[in-house]
């Protein structure tokens, strides 16, 4: 009978070395599998992070941090304004558009009923002309002064009424149109290396616009040339140069009472070196808009696919970098860069969430305009972030002769 105890205590200790054995293995194998299937990762706030990477492991992905800039508090004539605004009025006075968008006419030469029922719907900040819209002189005074009435009995503002008017035979419309000298280009203006010729050539076209009623130039390009002669409003490469015809130019216009809108940051080079001196120059004399263009700035926002114009760390390095208190404007919405990338409604809300102030010439204005409200109210986009757009604009348009119109 002893052998057989022993055999049977023989098995019973091998079975629980086997037991043993199968859970160490268990744990070493089946363990590890848990964690790696488990490899959670918290998220990070959506307002303070960007997510440009594609999806895999956290090591393919790229998170680009958005600066954040503290609210600024506005003087209590613009408080006061904002105050008796209702959200609709705020986001309508962030958009920059066409006539014709606004009215949905193929061609606007006159401030009709069309005009003033689509301003009563849709109460925009700023409206811009072409050649198109041109008739002669007294067709042009009459058409702006009609809007100007429009807005004012709508919500007791002026409208930014804007043109591009740089000088020479491409960048001249309304002197082509309405029979006034052109200027020379920029170009031609740099090559002489002529600052006071560019500060004569401001100072004559701000002097027409201001007689037609025009308040705003899309003016003085800060860019540098590109070296491809294809643009001649930029005031040549040389950055030196570049920035005293700027700042000359500047100068010149608000002596006639035209705003200003420099553009388009960071310009064609990288944003690093000289490339920004032209704008750090408009930033210095007061530039009343800087426009953000639609190419990417990776120097500066640390992302090489956002365009700057949606960019929150572009608004970031304007503001808080090179201190600047105006207006922050879209680029053209409707160019490709941003047409083959957003819908209307996802760029409108990609630039209002970056901290851009003005939104100009998405392809559908109205789909543009609806988003922003839908966003605001489902909570994307907080109502403090329109309160502090519309405060730059209304800073600005209170502070121009015959501002507070009421």
């Amino acid at each position: 009978m002893k052998p057989q105890k022993s055999a049977v205590q023989l098995l019973i200790v091998l079975e629980v070395i086997a037991l043993i054995a199968a859970l160490i293995f268990g744990i070493l194998h089946g363990g590890r599998a848990a964690v790696q299937s488990n490899n959670y990762v918290p998220s990070a706030p959506q307002d303070n992070l960007i997510n440009t990477g594609t999806e895999g492991t956290e090591e393919d992905q790229t998170v680009i941090v958005q600066n954040t800039l503290e609210p600024v508090v506005f003087s209590e004539e613009v408080a006061a304004k904002l105050e008796s605004m209702t959200l609709e009025e705020k986001v309508a006075q962030m958009f920059f558009i066409t006539p014709e968008a606004l009215t949905h006419n193929d061609v606007v030469s006159v401030a009709g009923n069309g005009t003033r029922d689509a301003l009563d719907t849709y109460p925009v900040g700023g409206l811009i002309y072409s050649a198109k819209n041109f008739q002669g002189q007294q067709q042009t005074r009459s058409m702006l002064s009609g809007v100007q009435g429009y807005i004012n009995d709508r919500i007791g503002l002026q409208m930014f009424l804007g043109i591009e008017e740089t000088g020479g035979e491409e960048h001249s419309p309304l002197a082509s149109s309405n029979a006034f000298p052109v200027q020379a280009s920029p170009a031609e203006l740099a090559e002489s290396g002529d600052i006071e010729g560019a500060v004569q050539a401001a100072d004559a076209i701000g002097r027409y616009l201001a007689e037609q009623g025009f308040n705003l130039n899309f003016a003085p390009s800060a860019e540098l040339a590109d070296g491809t002669g294809a643009d001649d409003s930029a005031y040549g490469s040389d950055a030196s140069l570049a920035a005293q015809m700027v700042e000359g130019s500047i100068n010149a216009y608000h002596t006639n009472n035209i705003a200003t809108a420099a553009g388009s940051f960071p310009g064609n080079g990288d944003g690093t070196g000289d490339d920004l001196q032209p704008f750090e120059a408009a930033v210095r004399n007061n530039s009343d808009f800087i426009v953000l263009g639609n190419n990417a700035c990776e120097a500066i926002t640390g992302d090489a696919a956002k365009p700057c114009s949606l960019s929150g760390n572009a608004v970031y390095y304007l503001r808080n970098d090179l201190g600047y208190q105006g207006i922050l404007i879209t680029d053209n919405l409707s160019e490709a860069a941003i047409t083959e990338n957003f819908s209307s409604a996802e760029a409108a809300v990609e630039a209002v969430k970056a901290g851009v102030n003005m939104l100009y010439c998405p392809q559908d204005f109205e789909e543009a305009y609806s988003a922003i409200i839908d966003a605001v109210e489902n909570g994307e986009i907080d109502a403090e972030t329109i309160d502090q757009a519309a405060g730059y604009i209304l800073t600005q348009k209170l502070a121009m002769p015959n501002g507070g119109q009421e």
